[in-house]
């Protein structure tokens, strides 16, 4: 045995985790024996009163065979991320191909082919100034922070976009800080359910129409993307409308959970052999110690294990101290500082988001976020 493949229920309505199931494996895999372990696992949880609606795993051959053998199958003509309930004809068992995987693949392919290019209809559409993306931009952004002491991409190095780093390549957090911040959607009502659904089907359009690189040719992270947003939309849908959810957090269909119980077992031993590995898999089940690992390749994640319970009530138990920072405000005299113009829109920028983040605040005074916001500089505080 070379690998160890592990099973993990987790909790859409709430935060809960638990392995069920794990095996050795080789280094190949038939992934078509994988439906139906994973049909007797849907099975048992069924039984036991849990309701099994998604199956979430990467994109690696061994899980494109277990798509196949299910019947899904996505394509830039086609699109079938789901199949019939093995336990109920009624329902429908979704796939999701993980997210943070489609992320990271996104951010190599974009260092790798240097250029994005977009349909001409959403450049129409959003009346964007060009349909190419280019990635010698990120190197741009760098050079002008590397030239000031206010940087604006502060998390951006230069190693992220390093075509050689094998090691960036496989984190998750490295490609959040070039593409974007990690955000969870969150749907509170149908109305806001119906807006998002809206942006979401451009999102499946706009990625069946991408091309990367010069060829253009179509990359698996588009795959990725195209089943997952149509499963986030249908299975967002389904869960509102049909099982009465009042909210659906999508960030809960990632496979975190199993990634981190991962980073858990290589803890001591980055290479493990049959024994370490169920020694320590035992171990981690049993005990639930969890803790954050440093240089993870994946974000902590915080689910709770469901026998990890008396834990909890022993945490919430525990009294919160609370003390007040006293901070010394510089008397700075504005007037003797001279700013470029690079530095005043960092400035600017910065002081908007503060101030956006104030505004959100239930107790504010008006007065002093109408001064802000007011081009005059004497204002009565």
């Amino acid at each position: 045995a070379t690998h160890g493949l592990v099973f993990m229920l987790a909790g859409l309505a709430s935060r809960w985790k638990q392995t069920v199931a794990y095996y050795f494996t080789g280094n190949k895999v038939n992934g078509a024996k994988l439906k139906p372990l994973i049909e007797n696992i849907i099975s048992k949880a069924e039984g036991i009163g849990l309701h099994v609606h998604n199956v979430t795993s990467d994109m690696g051959p061994c899980n494109q065979a277990m798509w196949k053998a299910f019947g899904v199958h996505v394509s830039q003509f086609e699109v079938n991320n789901n199949c019939t309930h093995p336990c109920d004809n009624n329902r429908l068992l979704f796939f999701y191909s993980d997210v943070p995987h489609a992320l990271k693949n996104i951010k190599t392919g974009f260092v790798k082919n240097q250029t994005i290019i977009i349909p001409d209809n959403f450049v129409n559409k959003y009346a964007l100034p060009t349909s190419i993306v280019h990635c010698s931009h990120l190197n741009d952004i760098l050079a002008a922070d590397e030239a000031c002491d206010i940087k604006l991409a502060h998390k951006l190095r230069s190693e992220y976009l390093s075509k050689n780093n094998h090691f960036q390549k496989m984190r998750v957090n490295t490609a959040m800080r070039v593409l974007s911040k990690q955000v969870a959607l969150s749907f509170h009502n149908l109305e806001k359910f119906n807006e998002t659904v809206a942006f979401l089907h451009e999102v499946i359009e706009l990625f069946a129409a991408l091309k990367v690189g010069q060829a253009g040719h179509w990359k698996p992270f588009q795959t990725a993307i195209i089943m997952s947003t149509t499963t986030v939309i249908q299975l967002t849908s389904f869960l509102l409308n049909n099982r009465h959810y009042n909210f659906f957090l999508p960030s809960r269909l990632t496979q975190d959970c199993i990634e981190n119980l991962f980073s858990l077992l290589r803890m001591k031993n980055v290479v493990l052999n049959a024994l370490q590995f169920k020694n320590n898999l035992k171990l981690i089940s049993i005990s639930q110690y969890m803790k954050n690992i440093s240089n993870s390749n994946y974000e902590y994640d915080d689910r709770e294990f469901l026998s990890d319970f008396f834990n909890i009530l022993m945490e919430n138990r525990k009294p919160v101290r609370e003390c007040e920072e006293q901070i010394e405000i510089p008397n700075v005299v504005i007037q003797k500082i001279v700013f470029s113009k690079i530095e005043l829109n960092k400035i600017y920028y910065i002081a908007g988001y503060l101030i956006a983040n104030i505004n959100k605040r239930e107790r504010i005074c008006q007065t002093c976020i109408s001064a802000a916001g007011s081009k005059n500089s004497n204002n009565n505080f």
